[in-house]
């Protein structure tokens, strides 16, 4: 087993890289003389959800390892680290009990993080020294920021006049192409690629354009495109006048392609193609028939070398031209795109806010400057053993910033003389993330040795056996991607296939797999693929399994939503993304168009929407809807008691409290209406919301708020194959298996070079990647390979990631494609059918292909039972009534004057980080009522005296780290709770804020506090009592 030095370990789909991960994380831990070794181990991963499970992996062998009697599950882990160390049983028992117990009493030492909780991390710890605020705060909503900028650029439609025409221009444009002229939404979604760190430094280049710069860029693309299309033109009338000239007529020409395709120059200009095989190659092509006279021929010989090289200029001129046109259709987007960026910008400074996007680029910047980077220096020396999971989803920016940290653990020494370590564990055929920033490439090139910033060299390890499938699962696909793999241009990615997965199987013998090529009927009432779905369904529920037993995996929303209608209506029970999401839910949307019917009473959708929801089960609801649609106030009044014109004084979450009594809308229990009201309660918390705020809230994120699906729940999964990446099922179905591959219609935004003289100071241009991309220019050509070989890599790395989740049974439904095999491009469908004609399995009339059997379920485990949690509402019968927190003892008296005081005190204190947090600690308790407006200004000047005291300024501002009334469990099991936790350049300050008379006990309270923290590891410099009263008075212990 690798131990020590830089280790990477390739781990293909189901080759237990969890396992591998939480060994080596325990050897080191675990091996002799490493006590507390965990404090200098960092963990990173990429969602949460991968944090917690690691963690609990971790935590829970170390659990099983102390038992007496060692839980068959981690059995073999135990017995290999007994082994490497020559342990007896007790000893490693004694160990991990020991060690489990260090750890969970000093559980903030035991990093295990998402890569952006680290880099967080490190920007707030040196926010100082990277020039930015120390109270930012992080904006993880990216689309309410998005659609911020987007509303400042169109308000300034009218005002800036070069703008405006602008967006007038994209506006026509998309009214051309039979889109709507709004151009907000597309605006937001161009918005996204901002946040991409693909676009990000290209974006950041642009930052110093003006609109003028753009608008001279777009004149001389316009210029360029005249001039090319007369050139066009011009070259097709030279060879025709070669033609005319030589005394030949266009029907000596074999099927007249050569004159024909030049007056379709001259009529259409550049649109036209240079697809045809004839086209590639003029001086070779055929340009008559076997039939023409010698003379004839003779002639079209004579002139060939003339007509080819203006043909070749002709093309290139032709390439040159879709360049400009395509460039030129961009330009308005990317000069839209640039005013959004700096919109986003002027915000964030506004606002105090960074996205986690903002994290790698500030890092990126700081770090190049400098040889030995000073912001890792502290960190280098905490951190020597480092696990990266997932490692090809990493970007390109995260790695860079992280190899400097890295490199000072494995390349130098402790005290002890021992270096450190690093583990990266990935599989490039799992890398489906690109288009969020994932670069596979950087596992590859390590794994090859070919780039390593490192002094040495790595240990690569394969982990080659599939403990996940059965036999039947694994032999398919290890046979059917080695087969496919010759499809890649790109060698390296080719050998990938054809090598790294070549997957042992394990003792699950046998397994089945189903392939089954659809017939689609475009007439049909019902789409084919969803019948072939309810087949298979009930063909695995025959053999006794459970509907949670399948999962439909799907490469886009589309599909998933159109197999989620089709199964709902055959009361077939399901989970799906679109089924959890609150606008799926009829109570949510009969509440969304209330509040809409109250923003505009006089919309007629949101009054058909309410009339329709209430109308339930009568008989007539036309009839019911004509009824009242015109007096729906009234009638919801009469019939309801709700009053639209008092609910339209409410709060948006009073509002709809109202609303879920006054109807009765959840007389049990309800997810999503709870869901929506805890989001309505959020944005309450933050500002006050109306109901137009919160209308527009909704539309921004209707399409994300969504509710999570108790995991016991006995239903058909549908998820796209991105989300299902990680997981496994017993049964796997995968429609619509027919993607193409690299496919154009569906291709990326590339950044191409061009000469920046010829092109008003630009030096590269923003443009979707086409075919004929290839022909503009050398440097074009390069930008084409590379796009090309990683798209062709993403859908083969989706193929693999949906053929590779089933543990039983795998059923794929490809569509059967019919025509010539040279008019058929690759796809997904098209590589099966290869495989299965090497296989010697294919018969053209055969739709169905098995291989293995599928067996009945042997036990069949009780599902647990869902218990539901009614819904309570709390209206406010009396707006007035206001309820005071108090005991009613001390109503009006002195000491509770003093006591409340102080709670208040301590709970605005609890707010404050930074000495620029007083206005929103005070804010945020008159929002909810814990402190009066009138009350505000006193404690408001209490707390600036406070964190703004010459003794005391140095513990509001320029930290390392702040902990507020945070809680620390004592050796002895009972709890403390500092009121502050202050740490700096490695020396810890404890405080703790008193009201009143000073006391011998609050002393001993704070060394108390200081001896706790001393054992775990801190080093307590300070102790700090603050007595607030109508003066501040410091006593430093």
């Amino acid at each position: 087993m690798i131990t020590e030095g830089f280790n990477i370990f390739n781990a293909s789909a189901g080759s237990g890289k969890t396992y591998q991960l939480t060994k080596n994380f325990l050897s080191l831990i675990l091996a002799p003389k490493s006590r507390q070794k965990y404090r200098q181990m960092l963990a990173i991963t990429f969602t949460n959800k991968a944090v917690g499970e690691m963690k609990q992996r971790i935590l829970k062998s170390l659990h099983d390892f102390s038992m007496p009697q060692v839980p068959l599950g981690s059995r073999t882990m135990f017995e290999e680290i007994k082994i490497k160390f020559d342990y007896t049983p007790e000893k490693l028992k004694s160990l991990s009990k020991d060690t489990l117990k260090d750890i969970l009493h000093n559980y903030a030492f035991f990093e295990v993080l998402t890569i952006d909780k680290f880099t967080h991390r490190i920007i707030r710890t040196f926010a100082k020294d990277l020039k930015i605020a120390q109270n930012f705060e992080v904006d993880l909503d990216i689309i309410t920021l998005t659609d911020q900028a987007v509303s400042r650029v169109l308000n300034k439609a009218g005002k800036q006049q070069e703008l405006t025409r602008l967006l007038i221009d994209f506006a026509l444009e998309k009214i051309d192409d039979d889109k709507s002229w709004n151009i907000a939404l597309d605006l937001n979604k161009m918005g996204k690629s901002l946040f991409v760190e693909s676009h990000i430094h290209h974006l950041q280049n642009l930052m110093g354009k003006t609109t003028s710069d753009f608008i001279n860029l777009q004149k001389i693309l316009q210029a360029k495109i005249t001039q090319n299309t007369t050139a066009l033109k011009k070259h097709a009338q030279q060879i025709l006048h070669i033609i005319d000239a030589n005394g030949l007529e266009h029907g000596d020409f074999y099927s007249q392609y050569l004159p024909k395709f030049m007056l379709q120059i001259l009529e259409r200009g550049a649109n036209i193609d240079f697809k045809a095989k004839w086209k590639q190659d003029i001086m070779g092509a055929q340009l008559y028939t076997k039939n023409s006279s010698a003379n004839i021929q003779d002639t079209i010989e004579n002139i060939r070398p003339k007509v080819s090289r203006l043909f070749e200029e002709l093309r290139t001129i032709f390439y040159k031209q879709v360049f400009y046109s395509k460039s030129y259709k961009n330009i308005v987007p990317m000069t839209i795109l640039n005013e959004i960026s700096k919109e986003i910008k002027n915000i964030q400074e506004e606002q105090n806010t960074l996205t986690i996007s903002n994290f790698n680029i500030l890092i990126s910047a700081e770090i190049k400057n400098q040889p030995v980077p000073f912001i890792y220096e502290r960190l280098g020396e905490r951190f020597r053993h480092y696990f990266i999971d997932e490692f090809q989803d990493t970007s390109k920016m995260q790695w860079e910033n992280l190899v400097p940290l890295i490199a000072n653990a494995l390349e130098g020494e402790n005290e002890q003389g021992e270096q450190g370590s690093l583990y990266l564990v990935g599989d490039v055929k799992q890398a489906i993330y690109r288009w969020r920033g994932g670069e596979a490439e950087q596992l590859l090139n390590l794994s090859f040795n070919k780039t390593n910033p490192f002094a040495i060299a790595p240990k690569v390890q394969l982990l080659d056996k599939n403990w996940r499938s059965h036999s039947k699962i694994i032999e398919f696909n290890n046979g059917f991607f080695m087969h496919a793999a010759a499809k890649l241009s790109n060698s390296v990615y080719q050998k990938l296939f054809e090598e790294g997965n070549q997957q042992m199987t394990n003792n699950k013998i046998g397994g089945f797999i189903e392939i089954s090529f659809l017939e689609i009927d475009k007439e049909a009432e019902i789409h084919p693929q969803c019948i072939a779905i309810l087949e298979r369904i009930n063909k695995i529920r025959a053999q006794g399994y459970d509907y949670s037993d399948i999962c439909i995996l799907v490469r886009d929303n589309k599909n998933g939503v159109l197999i989620a209608d089709f199964l709902s209506n055959q009361s077939i029970p399901i989970i799906s993304a679109e089924a959890l999401l609150l606008k799926s839910n009829e109570v949510v949307i009969f509440l969304i168009s209330l509040l809409q019917f109250i923003n505009h009473p006089n919309e007629k959708g949101c009054q058909f929407a309410i009339l329709e929801y209430l109308a339930g089960q009568v008989e007539n609801k036309h009839a019911f809807i004509t009824e009242h649609m015109d007096r729906l106030a009234s009638f919801l009044y009469e019939v309801y008691g709700f009053n639209l014109d008092a609910a339209g004084q409410m709060n948006t979450y009073d509002l709809l409290e109202l609303a879920i009594q006054k109807f009765d809308l959840v007389p049990d229990s309800n997810a999503y209406v709870a869901f929506l009201m805890d989001e309505v309660h959020e944005m309450g918390i933050k500002e006050n919301v109306s109901v137009f705020e919160f209308l527009h809230y909704w539309e921004l994120k209707k399409e994300k708020l969504a509710i999570k699906a108790p995991e016991t729940m006995n239903a058909v999964q549908i998820m796209t194959i991105h989300k299902s990446k990680g997981l496994e099922f017993p049964f796997v179905i995968f429609p619509f298996a027919d993607s193409l591959i690299n496919d154009k219609s569906k291709s990326n935004d590339v950044w191409v070079p061009v000469e920046s003289n010829m092109f008003s100071g630009f030096d590269e241009l923003m443009i979707k990647c086409y075919d004929d991309l290839q022909y503009y220019s050398n440097e074009a050509n390069a930008v084409y390979q590379i796009e090309t070989e990683k798209s062709e890599l993403d859908d083969f790395n989706v193929l693999y990631v949906a053929m590779t989740r089933a543990v039983q049974g795998l059923f794929v439904l490809p569509t059967h494609k019919t025509g010539k095999s040279k008019d058929v491009k690759d796809s997904y469908a098209t590589l099966l059918t290869d495989y299965l004609k090497t296989l010697g399995l294919w018969e053209t009339t055969k739709m169905t292909y098995g291989m293995g059997e599928l067996s009945k379920k042997q036990d069949s485990a009780e599902m647990t039972s869902t218990e539901y949690i009614p819904y309570i509402y709390t209206t406010k019968n009396n707006e007035a009534l206001t309820i005071v927190p108090s005991n009613f003892h001390y109503w009006n008296q002195e000491e509770q004057q003093a006591i409340d005081k102080g709670n208040k005190l301590h709970k605005l204190m609890a707010n404050v980080k930074f000495n620029t947090d007083v206005d929103n600690a005070i804010h945020a308790l008159v929002k909810i009522g814990e402190i009066t407006r009138e009350e505000a200004s006193g404690y408001e000047q209490i707390l600036t005296q406070l964190v703004n005291h010459p003794q005391l300024q140095g513990l509001f501002q320029d930290f390392d780290q702040v902990m507020n009334e945070i809680d620390v469990l004592n050796i002895d099991g009972t709890l403390i709770r500092p009121d502050r936790v202050v740490v700096k350049n490695g020396k810890t300050t404890i405080i703790d804020y008193k009201t009143g008379k000073i006391f011998d006990s609050h002393k001993k309270q704070l060394e108390n506090y200081a001896q706790v923290f001393s054992k775990m590891g801190y080093f307590v410099d300070q102790k700090v009592l603050i007595y607030i009263d109508d003066t501040i008075k410091p006593i430093f212990i």
